[in-house]
């Protein structure tokens, strides 16, 4: 079966489910390669929707061991707080270059604002702090390894969007391979772990397991702790560089 076949078969098991489903990313820009992954946003019409519609994703894999569906599952009400909060330059980005694929086109109406982008920096610098505190304590590696993963995507983003330079890397991967070292593979895989039950993109809450990160002892978290302190590094500069552009705009 072709990755298009895959995607077909797919929005077509989500119909009844959902109020929309949006193609982004690479496939829905033409720039798609052997290495792209599948981007979707969907909406589902109920909060009880988002359970069946995230057990209906392939657990498909790429070469490198990346999902080959990477999906940001909402409700509309969800969605409508991402839009003004955490997820607002994402979606915004992701809109920039998007097809609809079933239900209504929701990829009108976001404007880029340089408020709730500084915003959220705040918010990811406490977050971020917070997980440096976990670490040192050698608690929740997953979680922590997700937090990290996550805001190290928004780096990527705000330098390349908001910034308008090009970060270390030509893309996101290779971002986030240059900040997090050898620590990279360890931390997607956790990544990867927590988001295929949850859906990146719901704010549904998920808790982890005590017994996921047994097999992680003091090494790995000290292994942790220098690239989630370059990552609040960034952070911090990101907010002040963010802040001094927008009085310009």
């Amino acid at each position: 079966m072709t990755t298009n076949d895959m995607l077909i078969q797919l929005v077509n098991r989500l119909h009844s489910f959902t109020s929309s489903i949006m193609l982004t990313g690479s496939l829905a820009s033409g720039l798609d390669g052997p290495l792209s992954d599948i981007d979707l946003i969907i909406i589902c019409k109920k909060e009880e929707d988002i359970d069946t519609v995230r057990n209906a994703v392939p657990h498909v894999k790429l070469h490198d061991g990346r999902p080959l569906f990477d999906c940001k599952i909402y409700t509309d009400e969800e969605f409508s707080r991402a839009k003004a909060g955490k997820d607002h330059l994402f979606l915004w980005n992701s809109f920039q270059n998007s097809k609809c694929l079933s239900g209504r086109d929701i990829s009108h109406g976001i404007k880029l604002n340089y408020r709730i982008v500084i915003d959220t920096l705040w918010n990811l610098v406490s977050e971020m702090e917070e997980v440096i505190r976990l670490i040192a304590d050698r608690a929740q590696y997953t979680g922590c390894c997700f937090q990290i993963i996550s805001a190290c995507s928004m780096a990527y983003f705000v330098q390349k969007l908001i910034l308008k330079e090009k970060p270390p890397g030509e893309t996101k991967e290779s971002y986030l391979r240059t900040i997090l070292g050898s620590e990279y593979l360890v931390a997607r895989e956790r990544y990867y772990w927590v988001a295929s039950r949850i859906g990146t993109g719901t704010t549904k809450s998920y808790r982890i397991p005590k017994d996921t990160d047994k097999k992680y002892g003091p090494k790995d978290y000290d292994a942790m702790v220098a690239p989630g302190q370059e990552v609040l590094r960034r952070f911090r500069q990101l907010i002040t560089r963010v802040t001094e552009r927008s009085e310009y705009i």
